[in-house]
């Protein structure tokens, strides 16, 4: 079943008044959509915007030939926001420091294969210094041991301290 067509199962579970059960908690319970998707961190979607949007300021200009933009107000209002938030809360000046961590974490020796992609993105935003603060922020954590997990979180730590 194509992504669209769970987008449309959940629109019809909504007009029917069909609640899903959607939660980020103990259990990993994120829909249909969610439970097969790539999760991004706020530092790679910052890196992202950030050389995108270099990219389309060299191909584009923002008028046309009559001085009319050729963008969206309305888009461009929604996406500026999403850049400062984006801004606000990115940790890392580097992308490759963003590549570094991500792979840190895909490729712990214990944690790796046991992490959802949800829960990788969340450990790289939240970057906290003990097992007990993460697992508070995302309880799903809470299956595994806090041994590597603060294996993971030290490791981490590192990356962000010498990059």
């Amino acid at each position: 079943m194509s992504t669209f067509d769970n987008s449309r199962a959940t629109m019809r579970k909504l007009r029917l008044g069909v609640k899903e059960d959607l939660e980020a908690g103990e259990v990993l319970r994120l829909g249909d959509d969610l439970q097969t998707a790539s999760c991004l961190t706020v530092s790679e979607v910052h890196h992202f915007l950030k050389e995108r949007k270099a990219a389309l300021h060299n191909q584009h200009p923002r008028t046309d030939a009559f001085g009319r933009p050729t963008v969206n107000p309305q888009l461009a209002a929604n996406v500026a926001k999403f850049e400062q938030y984006c801004e606000k809360f990115n940790q890392f000046n580097s992308s490759s420091t963003v590549v570094e961590l991500r792979k840190r974490i895909e490729e712990h020796p214990e944690l790796g294969d046991k992490l959802w992609e949800f829960e990788i993105a969340q450990i790289a935003n939240f970057l906290v210094d003990s097992p007990e603060e993460l697992k508070s922020l995302v309880p799903s954590l809470n299956r595994i041991d806090d041994a590597p997990l603060q294996e993971l979180l030290d490791t981490l730590r590192n990356v962000q301290a010498f990059h």
